[in-house]
């Protein structure tokens, strides 16, 4: 091997080492948070007897609240 191409393997090496972490972080950081919603899903279907069609309901409000809390100044 010439220098040179240890030089290009060490770098691929490093890169994808960097990028393999990259990845394990984001997938474990995006399994936690839709394991939270789920919890915080059923939990309000349990304790509150809130199903998805009300959450889907209060959803679709939120644009006309958020006008109404904060209106435009013309």
């Amino acid at each position: 091997m010439v220098l040179g191409d240890i030089v290009v393997l060490t770098a691929t090496l490093v890169i994808g080492w960097i990028l393999i972490t990259w990845a394990m972080k984001v997938t474990a950081a995006t399994l936690r948070a839709a394991l939270v919603v789920g919890i915080i899903l059923v939990m309000l279907r349990v304790g509150f007897g809130i199903g998805p069609e009300e959450l889907l309901r209060q959803a679709g409000q939120l644009p006309q609240l958020w006008q109404e809390w904060f209106p435009q100044k013309r």
